[in-house]
């Protein structure tokens, strides 16, 4: 029998074969086993690729849950790295609202002493009245105050290393803070302004 044939024509129904060899002479007999000898070969072989697509099956299974743990290990992390890249932008903007809020402050504090300085040396407001009214003076000297706080927040300098030269100061530095103390009238700074409004 050929391998060519369907397998549908290879094998026969049971009942097709005789149940017994014993009237068949030795051709027929012959005949019959190599039909059946065939049949176990085919059934064989078609058993041992099944055999084996079977375990192809499971191996390809195992590989694929394998990937899918993978990615989903994968995906948990994204996924707390998302949550922890979000909480590190939500602290990032918490820090940045808090340091304008913070420099809002301090902009309108140095606004309204800017604001008590203006006003305490306004012409319009007449010479005396500045000790005619002791609570100007306190308000005066609170915004002065309130400057000179402002600037060593903001400018406050560096500790100066072991390393670094001594400071000499020059005669035009001695000269400068005479005449600062002398003429205070001459200079825009806020402790000449106030020396100038007390020597009046």
């Amino acid at each position: 029998m050929s391998n060519s044939e369907p397998t549908s024509d290879r094998f026969r129904s049971a009942t097709e074969f005789p149940k017994s060899i014993t009237h068949l002479d030795l051709g027929a007999a012959n005949e019959v086993y190599l039909e059946l000898r065939a049949s176990l070969v085919h059934s064989n072989r078609s058993r041992a690729q099944l055999s084996r697509w079977n375990q192809d099956y499971r191996q390809s299974n195992l590989q694929l849950r394998h990937q899918v743990e993978r990615m989903q290990s994968l995906v948990g992390e994204l996924e707390q790295g998302k949550r922890a890249l979000a909480q590190e932008q939500q602290q990032v903007v918490t820090a940045l609202t808090s340091e304008i809020k913070s420099l809002s402050t301090q902009l309108d504090r140095l606004s309204d002493a800017f604001g008590s300085v203006e006003d305490l040396t306004d012409p319009s407001t007449g010479q005396w009245n500045f000790f005619a009214f002791p609570n100007r003076l306190f308000q005066f000297l609170g915004a002065v105050k309130s400057i000179v706080l402002f600037w060593r927040e903001e400018k406050e300098l560096p500790p100066a290393t072991n390393n670094s030269p001594p400071q000499i100061i020059s005669s035009n530095n001695q000269t400068d803070s005479t005449e600062r103390l002398d003429q205070p009238q001459m200079y825009d700074d806020p402790a000449s302004q106030g020396r100038s409004l007390l020597d009046r």
